[in-house]
């Protein structure tokens, strides 16, 4: 893989997060992630908004 496509995708996964960890996506996920009731539901439900 080539530097420049490298230093891309590493570009485009630190925007990602940075874009996943805003007040509102937090707040949607926490909101339905405490409805869940086990944690196993809750960490399906995260992966699943992962993907």
């Amino acid at each position: 893989m080539s530097p420049s496509l490298l230093a891309l995708a590493g570009l485009g996964l630190l925007l990602g997060f940075r874009h996943a960890f805003e007040p509102d996506h937090l707040a949607a996920v926490s909101t339905l992630a405490t409805r869940q009731g086990r944690l196993l539901d809750a960490c399906r439900l995260g992966l699943a908004w992962a993907l």
